[in-house]
C-alpha cells in the first residue's frame, strides 16, 4: 500500500523539528512513500490587518472630501494600535507562503535532495479567508483539507494509507491533532496518526516557532551575536542565512 504522510504546520519560520520531523518520515522503519507539506494560514501575513485598514479608509474617503482629515487621523490611531500591540507580542504570520514554502525547499535541498522529488508542498488557508473576519469554521477547513489531500493520493497512487504527522507539545495541540484524526475523511477512512516527540530547550520548554520569533526579534533590536549560537541550534541554516 502506498504510504503518503501529512503534515500541517505555519512554520513561521522552519525549525529544526520540522525539518528532523520531514526527515524521519522517510528513514522510520516502515517509511513513506510521498509527504504532503500544507502550510497553514496561507497568504495570511498580519500586513493583511494593515492592508484592510487602508481600504476602509479610501472607503471613507469616497464620501467626502471633507472626512480626509478623518480618514487620515483613523488610519494613523489603528495603525498605531498595531505597532503597540507589535512592541508587546511578535507577529504570529510574518512570512508570505511562498517565502515560507521557499525556506522548506532549500532546507530540505541542503540535507536531502533527493526527497525533493517525493514532497508536495501547499499552501492552506484558513476557514475564514480571504478576510480573516467572521466565524471560525472547523467543518469547512476539515472538507478542504480532505480534498486536497485527496487530489494529491489520486495522482500518486490508486491504493494509498495517510498518516497524519504531529506532536502533541501541548494540551491544545493535542486536541488539534486528536480532532483531525476524528474529523477528517479520506475516501471514508480516518487518518493514523504518527506522532513526534516534542523536543525540548535547554531551560526545558518545547521548542516551537513562538520561541524562535521571539529570538529573531530580540536579535535584530539589540545584535546581541550570544542570540545567533541559540538559533544555529534551533534553525537549519537554509533558514537562518536568510532571518539574519
Amino acid at each position: 500500500m502506498f504510504k503518503v504522510g501529512i503534515f500541517i504546520g505555519r512554520f513561521q519560520p522552519l525549525h529544526n523539528v520540522h525539518l528532523q520531523t520531514i526527515l524521519n518520515g522517510f528513514t522510520k522503519s516502515e517509511p513513506i512513500d510521498h509527504l504532503i507539506i500544507f502550510i497553514g494560514s496561507d497568504q495570511r501575513p498580519e500586513t493583511l490587518y494593515q492592508e484592510k485598514l487602508k481600504l476602509l479608509v479610501k472607503k471613507e474617503l469616497l464620501e467626502g472630501e471633507n472626512k480626509l482629515l478623518e480618514g487620515e487621523n483613523k488610519l494613523l490611531e489603528e495603525e498605531n494600535k498595531l505597532l503597540e500591540l507589535c512592541e508587546k507580542e511578535p507577529l504570529k504570520n510574518p512570512y508570505f507562503t511562498n517565502f515560507r514554502k521557499f525556506l522548506i525547499e532549500e532546507s530540505i535541498r541542503e540535507v536531502a535532495p533527493e526527497l525533493l522529488s517525493k514532497i508536495t508542498i501547499l499552501g492552506l488557508k484558513d476557514s475564514n479567508h480571504p478576510n480573516y473576519l467572521g466565524p471560525y469554521r472547523p467543518r469547512e477547513w476539515e472538507q478542504n483539507l480532505s480534498n486536497m489531500i485527496q487530489e494529491v493520493c489520486s495522482k500518486l497512487a490508486k491504493e494509498y494509507v495517510v498518516y497524519l504527522f504531529g506532536s502533541a507539545k501541548d494540551q491544545a495541540t493535542g486536541n488539534y491533532i486528536d480532532g483531525i484524526v476524528k474529523s477528517v475523511k479520506i475516501n471514508g477512512n480516518s487518518l493514523l496518526l504518527h506522532l513526534i516527540e516534542p523536543v525540548k530547550t535547554d531551560n526545558n520548554n518545547t521548542l516551537d516557532a513562538t520561541t524562535v520569533r521571539s529570538m529573531l526579534r530580540k536579535y535584530h533590536e539589540t545584535k546581541d551575536n550570544s542570540i545567533i549560537a541559540d538559533l544555529k541550534r534551533f534553525l537549519p541554516n537554509a533558514v537562518l542565512k536568510f532571518l539574519i
